[in-house]
């Protein structure tokens, strides 16, 4: 079965009470998200909150996912960023700053197929964001995984606002091109 149906199957699994689906979701993403937590909050258990809070949201809202709005992946990571993000600000901590790319993490569960698309799929992310020139990949750091608003970034690198959000908007796009799954558009670069 596809990665992306055996997914949607274990959310439909989960709005009707399967409570091994919830396992078997976290077995498949549990660590990447702590990984992705930590990364933001750099506390340990503020990172363990998160990843639970993202498995109860994700037991609650089961019934309401649309795989047409994306994949369930995805859904998990957008909300491990907002909930450490928040958490990070109900702390009163900002963020330090500091180039480091997340570490490599052993994906878990026993979707072979699903772990190797997910290495291959972080390793064209990787190599598609060390290609941005630093100007560009600053900002998108910031923002993404130091969860610095626009204006906080532009405070901190000096930069006008508007040069900001235009590096930022840039930098996405060339990620969203570098990223295009084969014969789904250009990969031609903005930069």
């Amino acid at each position: 079965m596809e990665p992306r149906a055996h997914e949607a199957t274990l959310m439909a699994r989960m709005a009707a009470g399967d409570t091994e689906a919830v396992g078997e979701l976290y077995d498949r993403y549990g660590a990447r998200l702590y990984t992705l937590a930590l990364h933001i909050c750099q506390d340990r258990g503020a990172a363990e909150e998160v990843v639970q809070d993202i498995f109860v949201t994700a037991w609650r809202e089961a019934a309401r996912y649309d795989e047409m709005r994306g994949s369930v992946g995805a859904w998990l990571f957008t909300l491990a960023r907002n909930r450490a993000i928040d958490a990070l600000r109900k702390g009163g901590r900002r963020p330090t700053v500091s180039w480091q790319p997340l570490d490599d993490v052993e994906a878990g569960g026993h979707d072979v197929a699903a772990s190797v698309e997910d290495r291959i799929m972080a390793a064209q992310a990787r190599r598609a964001m060390e290609s941005l020139p630093r100007a560009y990949r600053e900002p998108l750091y910031l923002a993404y995984f130091r969860g610095l608003t626009h204006r906080q970034i532009a405070d901190m690198t000096g930069l006008p606002l508007g040069t900001v959000k235009t590096r930022l908007r840039t930098a996405l796009e060339h990620l969203r091109r570098a990223m295009a799954p084969p014969g789904k558009g250009p990969k031609e670069t903005l930069l």
